[in-house]
């Protein structure tokens, strides 16, 4: 197999146990090796670059801080009028609480206390975008968001109570797509309008 996908033993090897990842031309490499239909090789394909893009973009913003990449979309918050935002995984981060965000930012385990700190103020700070009637915020959660323990129940009950204030407010919409609802398209994650 290795041979076939002109690649070292070991680095298949490291790949199949999930040591490293493979960069898309490591997939193109070993969807080809095994001989798959064109039809396969695409949708792995897709999700190769998709995964390679993602983890790139979060190596640029770790690099150039956290915290910089809040004040980044506090910016573009400012000039927004309505911003849409679905979340399948976690509660939106303009809705979480300290200790949620905490929780969320120390499962990084390459970030250090003093970045997780001004990533945790820089969000506490976009928050005020909730307080602007002049803006309209739309959210939508899926139900195990709301499930998941990622933190202590006692927290994850402060920061269910938090949703529940936050969507009282008259320009905020909080919505929850109850487990087993079929999806017939893709979400997107964000869009936000300008004023």
């Amino acid at each position: 197999m290795a041979r076939g996908a002109v690649m070292s033993a070991s680095k298949l090897s490291k790949i199949e146990t999930g040591k490293l990842g493979p960069s898309a031309d490591d997939v193109d490499r070993i969807l080809t090796a095994i001989g798959v239909s064109d039809g396969v090789k695409a949708e792995y394909m897709d999700a190769a670059r998709a995964a390679a893009t993602e983890a790139t973009a979060w190596r640029l913003i770790q690099r150039a801080g956290l915290h910089k990449a809040q004040r980044q979309l506090q910016a573009l918050e400012a000039r927004m009028s309505l911003m849409r935002l679905f979340q399948p995984a976690l509660v939106p981060g303009l809705l979480q609480t300290p200790e949620y965000m905490r929780a969320v930012l120390s499962r990084h385990e390459d970030l250090s206390e003093e970045t997780v700190r001004r990533t945790i103020s820089a969000r506490i700070e976009r928050q005020g975008v909730l307080y602007d009637t002049g803006k309209t915020l739309r959210f939508v959660i899926t139900e195990p968001v709301l499930r998941w323990l990622i933190v202590p129940p006692l927290v994850m009950a402060g920061q269910l109570d938090r949703l529940v204030s936050i969507s009282r407010l008259p320009n905020i919409d909080v919505r929850v797509v109850p487990r087993g609802r079929v999806w017939k398209r893709a979400v997107p994650h964000e869009e936000y309008r300008p004023v």
